[in-house]
């Protein structure tokens, strides 16, 4: 038996909008020698031999050169070199790093050092961090290759006598033996970098939704937090502020950090509200009197109407999903999702299939574009890149300001910051190895861009997992393609998805007191509906919840 409640015109309605937001990137920091030039007062290397450890503040430290910078920024093979030319000395370099996070937040340091050292006395070097109330260098971890191996030091406990009052982190690298006068030492740096992690964030969007919808303001309960999939303590939540901390800030490079919540959308007033719960609202008969003190919504299923008056277009469009693009081709479209902005791209048949070819007939590469903005989003497309006679084939796919990189004719793929005018110049981040996305063969792709972490995946292995902690500003996605001759079977763009549905909170003055309905798991339509079509007064929003409590 079902029944309508007409709940009142002038009604307050709150939408709790679920968010899966990507933290990993508030919860750490991450450092190392890229874009650094001699003369930064952040990040500083130096050399020196020594027979001894000096300290940071020793007078011999001489720092690297631009050209010396550029060979430790990148795990890439190029590395800078020291070599001694006095018996009895060390070659030692001197890593500064400036930590952004408050001393007090800070929960883990982790030192890595890339590279190796070559002495008479044997190879290998020794790695030490600064401890500036001890003035001594701590914690010693060595190698013994001939040949590069990451050195690690971890710190975790008395994180404030690392950290020193002008917020620098200082790490040694020696050879752990010495020149013997006939033999010198030399030590090599391909890379070097410092991780810092803590347990306080703030998410993106404020107010925190009442998500159990009990009426108690900032309880842990509002969020959900998972390390790698699996969920985490949460210490304390405030909605007002979006400040969350977390019971440990134990974390690694590797590590995905989500945070599930709903934020307050500003509440509207609207013309009327309506709800038709699956079941009869049942009355509530406490005191045994035989009679009704209470009607309470029970968890049931409820379709509901919210009618406002017409305010602006974007009141229609407000809730529009993500579009998919035609699959197959053959109602491709460039008035819907895709504008052309060079070339033609067109349907064609290949491999016995309808794609939608990008061409370089004149070895000019082609360039689409969508119309669509959407901040986090991931692409998945199935392409086939043909040899061409330029004696490369590639494919470019701009997601937000980043472009992945095919080069088909070896297979790699990079991954650049768009930072720059000219492609060269845009800033490398990663770079794949050959053979993951080679030519004359179809390859099913996928590529996500979720708030500081960028991934790629060809052929449904990770190829490269990244984060770019330089992109901090909230920023909308466009996708771009540029291609040589490639061919698109299917290409699907959508949003980073949540495990959350939406909340909303209904409030009306009934004459006696303010009542508040909670409606769970909501589901709203693609699009609100205009009344009447023409030159509508007011819009209608249909939506379904899966269950409603009572809040007063």
């Amino acid at each position: 038996m079902s029944a309508q409640i007409y709940v009142g015109k002038n009604v307050s309605v709150k939408i709790q909008k679920p968010v899966l937001e990507e933290v990993f990137g508030k919860l750490t920091d991450f450092y190392d020698f890229k874009t650094i030039e001699n003369g930064s007062t952040t990040h500083k290397a130096s050399d020196q031999e020594n027979s001894s450890e000096p300290a940071p503040a020793d007078g011999g430290w001489t720092e690297l050169a631009n050209a010396e910078y550029d060979n430790i920024e990148l795990s890439d093979d190029s590395r800078h070199s020291l070599t001694t030319t006095t018996s009895g000395n060390h070659a030692l370099m001197l890593f500064k790093f400036l930590c952004a996070i408050a001393e007090a937040d800070v929960k883990n340091i982790i030192l890595t050092f890339e590279g190796y050292g070559t002495a008479p006395g044997g190879n290998g070097v020794t790695i030490k961090i600064w401890n500036h109330v001890t003035s001594a260098w701590e914690n010693a971890q060595a190698g013994t290759g001939s040949g590069d191996e990451e050195i690690v030091i971890t710190v975790t406990s008395n994180i404030g006598n690392y950290i020193d009052g002008n917020g620098f982190i200082y790490l040694l690298a020696r050879t752990t033996y010495t020149d013997n006068g006939t033999t010198n030492a030399v030590l090599y740096c391909d890379y070097v970098k410092c991780f810092v992690t803590q347990a306080k964030f703030t998410v993106a969007h404020t107010p925190i939704s009442d998500r159990d919808l009990d009426g108690v303001a900032n309880e842990v309960a509002h969020v959900t937090v998972k390390k790698n999939g699996t969920e985490v303590i949460v210490s304390t939540v405030s909605d007002a502020s979006g400040a969350i901390e977390l019971a440990s800030g134990d974390f690694i490079e590797t590590d995905n950090v989500t945070c599930s919540y709903r934020y307050d959308v500003d509440p509207y007033v609207s013309q009327e509200l309506r709800i038709e719960p699956s079941e009869e609202i049942e009355g509530i008969d406490g005191l045994g009197s035989d009679e009704i003190q209470l009607w309470a919504l029970l968890r049931k299923e409820f379709n509901g109407t919210i009618r406002e008056v017409f305010r602006n277009k974007s009141q229609i469009t407000r809730l529009r999903p993500l579009g998919k693009m035609h699959d197959p081709f053959e109602a491709y479209d460039t008035g819907t999702l895709w504008t052309t902005l060079v070339g033609t791209p067109d349907i064609f048949t290949f491999d016995g299939e309808q794609t939608l070819r990008i061409r370089d007939d004149e070895g000019q590469q082609e360039k689409t574009k969508t119309k669509t903005k959407w901040k986090d989003v991931e692409v998945e497309a199935r392409i086939y890149a043909e040899g061409n006679p330029y004696g490369t084939s590639r494919t470019f796919i701009y997601l937000r300001d980043y472009m992945f990189e095919m080069q088909h004719f070896d297979g790699w793929v990079q991954i650049r910051r768009n930072d720059a005018v000219d492609y060269p110049n845009c800033t490398l981040l990663a770079k794949s190895a050959n053979s993951i996305v080679p030519m004359d063969q179809w390859n099913n792709i996928r590529m996500s861009v979720h708030g500081s972490r960028i991934r790629f995946w060809a052929n449904g292995s990770l190829a490269l997992d990244i984060r770019d902690e330089a992109e901090t500003e909230e920023m909308e996605t466009v996708l771009e393609i540029y291609a040589r001759t490639t061919y698109f079977d299917w290409i699907e763009i959508k949003e980073v998805e949540h495990d959350d549905d939406y909340g909303m909170i209904i409030s009306w003055d009934d004459g006696s007191q303010v009542r508040k309905i909670g409606l769970d798991n909501i589901v709203l339509p693609s699009s609100s509906l205009a009344v009447p079509k023409n030159e509508p007064q007011f819009v209608e929003t249909p939506f379904q919840a899966k269950s409603g409590v009572v809040i007063s």
